[in-house]
Parts: structure tokens; C-alpha cells; sequence
């Protein structure tokens, strides 16, 4: 009797950076999160992105005075990105946070402690709402989200999306978190992609002044084929 062939199910591809963006993606897709907070992060991410892109540009203005020390020029250019640095350390005092550090000890397994390390709102933080600092466990139950069926990321708060999005400017992965089109977060797998999904892509296309072009050029040839009779 032929021996059963055994399937191992294919793993999915992992893309470089794709799982330390993913818990920011997933937050900010969340249907549950406020609004305003995801605005607080994005507003910190697209400052930062504007002062990183400014940075780039800019034309060097630095000179060597005859003390033998470097100086910069004032010019427009330093300017704006002394703003843009204002602008974002003026973001980033919203958050205002205090280091926790929790010891979990597993049930059926004594002694062998669990450390969680997290940040949390400090005492008197705006980010304090009705009370609390951050959505609790019996918030996401009522919610209808289960811990254990959730993607990573969608039960942290704000201070843990604040904390995500830190990390991946310091690692430069930043660049790779996008919104798409249709309003949707997407990590960037690929240097050409644009779009979250082939749905969106596909609907892009199809409204792009080169598709209209494309059709319009379609509809005039088959007009002139069945004004010749070649095309009945």
C-alpha cells in the first residue's frame, strides 16, 4: 500500500521589517481606536519623515572660522529644519510616560517569573481620559476582541503605538509603513509597490489619466473599424 504523502503547510514569506511594523500597521487599522490618537501618531511620523526629506536636500552651509572651529550659516534651509525639529518635539510632548515593569508568574509553572517591561502614562498626562490611561482588558471584552484571536498590536494603547513608532524611525523601517489609497496602513514589501492590495491597485489603474487615455484610444480604433465595415 502506497505510503500517504504528508502536506507541510507552505510558511508564509516574511518580508524584512514587515513584523517589527506590523503591531503599528495593525493599530492603525484598528476600527476601534480613536481617531484623534491615531492622528497624534501619524502627525509625529510625518514630521519626522518631512525633517528626515529636508535633511536630505539640504545644501551643506557649515564653514571653518579662522578660530579653526565649524560653524553653520543662517539660511532658509536651516531654518526649516529648525522648525520642523520644533514641530516635532512640541508632538512628542503630548507623551509623557513613566517605565513599568510587571513580574507574571504562569499558571502551572511557579517560580518562573515572566517580565513584561512597558510604558505607561506618567501622573497628570494629557494622554489621561475619564479616568484611565490607557484601554483595559475589560474594554477590548466588551469590545467583542479576544486576546488571543487579536493581530499583533490592536489591544495596545496609544503609549505602546508611540513606542512602536519610535523604534522604527530609529531603524530607518519607518519609510515602510504607507497609507494606501483607500485610507488603509500597508508595509511596503517591494520598492515599486504603491498600493495595499491588487483590489486597489486594479481601481487606480482604472481612474488614472494613462487608463482614460488608453481607453479613449480603444473606443476612436473600434469606431473607425466599424465605420470601415471591418467590424460588424
Amino acid at each position: 500500500m502506497p505510503k500517504a504523502e504528508s502536506r507541510i503547510p507552505e510558511k508564509q514569506r516574511e518580508y524584512q521589517g514587515e513584523k517589527n511594523a506590523e503591531a503599528l500597521v495593525n493599530w492603525l487599522n484598528a476600527p476601534h481606536v480613536e481617531e484623534a490618537a491615531k492622528k497624534r501618531i501619524r502627525t509625529v511620523v510625518g514630521l519626522f519623515l518631512q525633517l528626515w526629506m529636508h535633511k536630505g536636500q539640504m545644501k551643506d552651509s557649515t564653514f571653518q572660522g579662522k578660530d579653526g572651529y565649524w560653524y553653520e550659516s543662517h539660511t532658509p534651509d536651516t531654518k526649516k529644519r529648525d522648525d520642523l525639529k520644533k514641530e516635532l518635539d512640541k508632538a512628542l510632548s503630548y507623551y509623557r510616560m513613566i517605565p513599568s515593569v510587571l513580574l507574571l508568574e504562569p499558571e502551572g509553572k511557579p517560580r518562573e517569573w515572566l517580565v513584561l517591561v512597558s510604558w505607561t502614562p506618567a501622573p497628570g498626562s494629557r494622554m489621561k481620559r475619564n479616568g484611565k490611561s490607557e484601554p483595559t482588558f475589560e474594554d477590548f471584552e466588551a469590545l467583542g476582541i479576544a486576546e488571543e484571536d487579536s493581530p499583533p498590536g490592536v489591544q495596545m494603547g496609544e503609549s505602546g503605538a508611540i513606542k512602536n513608532a519610535l523604534e522604527l524611525i530609529e531603524s530607518g523601517l519607518i519609510t515602510k509603513v504607507t497609507r494606501c489609497r483607500c485610507g488603509k496602513f500597508f508595509f511596503i514589501k517591494f520598492s515599486h509597490q504603491r498600493f495595499c492590495s491588487g483590489k486597489c491597485r486594479i481601481a487606480e489603474f482604472r481612474n488614472s489619466d494613462e487608463a482614460r487615455r488608453k481607453r479613449n484610444e480603444y473606443a476612436r480604433k473600434l469606431y473607425h473599424l466599424h465605420k470601415s465595415g471591418k467590424v460588424k
